[in-house]
């Protein structure tokens, strides 16, 4: 499509860096490159963010269009992998700098609809950039979808290859980083670069890619359908990162974080408690021990003839507004509680905006309760208002949370590590129960004595 050159700036007296596109691509019918290159000087010129490249110029020279840019010396976030063998924590704070980058965008009313390691440029200070905003445009801009067939998460529905580039509403993006919603032509807004980065992020961490590799097709329906593989076991990644990750995977947007700030301060805020040394919170009656050290001192000379020494005093934040708690579970994201009061009332309570509502409540006991791993279901055990006693799913976020019907059998209930079976306990039939979620398809495991969960 046309080169990048080092240049020099004789009005400022700096080097930039100059994209130039190619006379002939310019004027071809079917290209819309000097659009599209257009379009990313517009869109970098609007932000002014230290994790973005910097935008000067734009305009034609001749036949050709050019775009004059900060020139960062350094290498791309692909060339700093490849590097060398780089430790989690560094490959996590790269992304969160690149991450606070895609964030200015989508403040600036901007989608990247490209984000991908040769898209972020890394300088030799260490500063992130994210670049190559090509594919960009205003979020509030209408996508025209193709005409589809099937529903739109069926294997009928995903024929990438079929969709040419120049299409309103067709493929733009690189199919290894794009979001189901991209494959099938659809609107695309700030949880579609969320999807990206988190792909990108899951390849940097984990050393593969979520949705695998091959036939493009393949892995267009493998997306779509939400068939990721699951971190592996044996890994120095943290636990608490792979439901992070997950979650921004989700094939569903709405599934997804609302925002990419509220991404970056899960995978910030858990960062900061590794460089702590804090570990995690749990919930004991209406009290979340929480703890926020903070520092009191007491009064008079020490034991050994030295002046006072501080301690540490714990500092508590009341969740609940009732005594009457049963049972808790926080979301593995630590952005929700989920508490049952009097014995059957299921609450859920959004602890960044302390919003709370109801959820359940039958006027039966309700217990079991278990986050999924990535903090957007909750499953619990329970009596409906029909007097149906099962295991019952709350799927959703915040204030848009439904009830899946109940499944059978009763008791406590776990989570498979990737979130999509679960498992109870048969103990009148001496066997475990292990059932696919979402299609109620089921398959049992034998055991002998007693046990529980």
């Amino acid at each position: 499509m046309g080169a990048v050159y080092a240049a020099w700036d004789p009005q400022l007296g700096r080097e930039i860096a100059l994209k130039l596109l190619r006379g002939d691509a310019a004027h071809r019918a079917s290209d819309h490159s000097p659009i599209r290159l257009q379009r990313e000087a517009r869109a970098i010129a609007r932000l002014s963010h230290p994790h973005v490249v910097a935008v000067h110029d734009v305009g034609t020279h001749g036949d050709e269009v050019f775009v004059a840019m900060e020139l960062v010396d350094g290498g791309t976030l692909r060339t700093w992998l490849a590097e060398q063998t780089r430790s989690w924590s560094d490959i996590l704070d790269v992304f969160v700098a690149a991450g606070r980058g895609l964030q200015a965008a989508h403040a600036a009313g901007l989608v990247h609809r490209d984000f991908k390691p040769e898209n972020v440029l890394i300088g030799k200070e260490g500063r992130v950039r994210v670049a190559d905003f090509g594919l960009a445009r205003a979020a509030e801009e209408e996508e025209t979808a193709l005409p589809m067939h099937g529903s739109p998460l069926s294997e009928a529905a995903v024929d990438p290859l079929d969709m040419p580039l120049t299409h309103s509403g067709a493929i733009v993006g690189t199919p290894i980083y794009m979001a189901p919603e991209q494959f099938q032509g659809g609107a695309v807004d700030a949880r579609t670069d969320q999807f990206s980065f988190c792909v990108a992020l899951y390849q940097a961490l984990y050393g593969a890619f979520p949705f695998g590799e091959g036939d493009l097709r393949a892995v267009a329906v493998r997306v779509v359908t939400g068939r990721l593989k699951p971190p592996p076991r044996k890994s120095p990644v943290p636990s608490w990162i792979a439901p992070v990750i997950l979650r921004g995977l989700a094939a569903a947007p709405e599934e997804r974080f609302a925002s990419m700030e509220e991404l970056l301060r899960a995978l910030d805020h858990r960062s900061e408690d590794r460089r702590r040394r804090w570990g995690g919170g749990a919930a004991v009656g209406v009290i979340l021990l929480g703890v926020v050290l903070g520092y009191g001192y007491r009064g008079g000379r020490s034991q050994h003839g030295g002046q006072a020494q501080p301690r540490r005093v714990p500092h508590y934040r009341k969740l609940t507004q009732v005594g009457d708690v049963d049972e808790t579970a926080i979301s593995p994201d630590g952005q929700t509680l989920a508490y049952v009061s009097g014995r059957n009332r299921l609450v859920i309570r959004q602890l960044s905006t302390n919003e709370e509502r109801e959820a359940f409540n039958s006027g039966h006991s309700t217990y079991g309760l278990r986050w999924s791993p990535d903090s957007t279901r909750l499953l619990f055990t329970g009596r409906d208002s029909l007097g149906r006693d099962g295991i019952w799913i709350l799927s959703g976020r915040d204030q848009q949370i439904e009830l899946t019907p109940a499944r059978e059998g009763s008791g406590r209930a776990v989570w498979s590590p990737d979130g999509l079976e679960i498992a109870r306990a048969d103990p009148q039939n001496k066997q475990i129960v292990i059932t696919q979620w979402k299609t109620g398809a089921k398959r049992s495991i034998h055991v002998e004595g007693t046990y529980s969960w």
